[in-house]
């Protein structure tokens, strides 16, 4: 029975042959060595294997595949300049503005921009001898002669100035040249240093007097 209750030995496997290194498997396998990885790059983790995450509270998009930056979008031409403010109407030539006034009020507001005719090309036209000038006269309470009505002036020639022509309605209305205001419409108030001529005054035009006060308000 003892001979019976003993087993025999278990067999002896024999020993497994050691692996090769990986490089010298790829030499049998008729490669050459590995070349080692260029600088500034990372060997490829084997396969298998996962990347590890990156750490908590480092926000931001992966990068892209290849190391490459993305694309930046384009935008389009003069996008965010601020556009150039659009000019302005050309200064028509010949355009003379009225004349600016103390009084201004619904003289300045009414008239508009009138193109005078060059003085010497009026006279040619319209003649350089004795002429009619239109007077309006305004209507004053303490005045016998001012009354509203129309006068006719007669004037040597359109080349006087128009202080002449205020210096001749003082003997006819008693206002005094320097209380007297003569408007056109269309070109404002008159100066005194200037011809008839020059502000295009004829037969057809109608001057409006007015009166100044004292510290030279209109009337």
């Amino acid at each position: 029975q003892q001979q019976q209750q003993r087993l025999p030995p278990p067999p002896v496997l024999p020993p497994l042959a050691a692996r090769p290194p990986v490089q010298q498997q790829q030499q049998r396998m008729g490669g050459g060595p590995l070349p080692p990885p260029p600088m500034g790059m990372r060997p490829p983790p084997p396969m298998g294997m996962m990347r590890p995450p990156p750490p908590m509270g480092m926000g931001g998009p992966p990068p892209p595949m290849g190391g490459m930056p993305p694309p930046l979008a384009r935008m389009p031409p003069g996008a965010g300049m601020p556009l150039p403010p659009p000019p302005g109407p050309p200064a028509a030539a010949g355009v003379v503005r009225p004349a600016e006034d103390d009084a201004g009020g619904a003289a300045k507001r009414s008239r508009v921009d009138f193109v005078l005719t060059p003085e010497e090309d009026f006279l040619a036209h319209i003649g350089d001898g004795p002429s009619k000038v239109c007077i309006q006269c305004p209507e004053v309470v303490s005045s016998d002669k001012l009354i509203g009505q129309m006068l006719e002036v007669e004037v040597a020639t359109l080349r006087d100035t128009v202080g002449d022509l205020k210096a001749r309605l003082e003997g006819v209305t008693g206002l005094a040249v320097n209380k007297q205001k003569l408007n056109r419409e269309g070109v404002g108030f008159l100066r005194d240093e200037f011809s008839l001529a020059h502000y295009n005054v004829g037969p057809d035009v109608i001057l409006v007097l007015g009166t100044k006060e004292r510290g030279g308000r209109k009337k």
